[in-house]
């Protein structure tokens, strides 16, 4: 695995939101093919820390990554958003043919999962 700029080429980029606190048990993975999605996700200052792993669709393996995460779900459109706990069990899954998935994440976090 290379790593350039700091994010691994392969597409799967992983780190910590918030570095501040003890990271929450919850697993987030976006999968998306526009850097704009990802943007989105990295400009909202969340008052939890959680895992974020990133899988960007257009690489290779990150195309391997995304079609076996949305294949559980019957999932096909980009971005997707799956929230697992800290035993990789499944809480919550956004996607949308018509809006944007991570917006429907920032909105649902800001209203129920800052109280968690």
């Amino acid at each position: 695995m290379k790593i350039m700029n700091g994010f691994n080429t392969d597409g799967v980029v992983k780190f910590i939101l918030n570095f501040g606190g003890k990271c929450q048990d919850m697993i987030v993975k976006i999968v998306y093919d526009n850097k704009k999605d990802r943007e989105l996700i990295e400009s909202v200052e969340f008052s939890t820390p959680f895992f974020v792993e990133y899988i960007d669709a257009l690489t290779k393996n990150g195309l391997k990554e995304s079609y076996s995460i949305k294949g559980e779900f019957g999932a096909r459109l980009n971005p997707f958003v799956v929230i697992y706990d800290n035993e990789d069990k499944f809480v919550k899954c956004f996607w949308s043919e018509s809006g944007n998935a991570c917006q429907q994440f920032i909105n649902y976090y800001k209203n129920n999962g800052s109280k968690n």
